[in-house]
């Protein structure tokens, strides 16, 4: 298993603070993950952590899926 790209980002929310993690992780020759890790911290928020994982067969598509998601955030 090896990571092979990765990417921060934290924001302020409404009293709050978000931090987004994207990481693309080869598991095998033609075995890629694509984790999404979104946490909040504020004394209202209950401070949820979410996370979401896509899988691939090409490192093309679970790059190209990661961009995208990076997009959005």
């Amino acid at each position: 298993m090896e990571i092979l790209k990765e990417y921060k980002y934290t924001r302020e929310g409404n009293d709050c603070l978000i931090t987004d993690c994207v990481c693309l992780i080869k598991l095998d020759e033609c075995l890629y993950t694509v984790v999404h890790t979104e946490s909040v911290y504020g004394g209202w928020t209950g401070n949820p952590i979410t996370t979401k994982s896509e899988a691939f067969k090409y490192y093309d598509d679970a790059l190209d899926y990661m961009t995208k998601l990076i997009r959005k955030i």
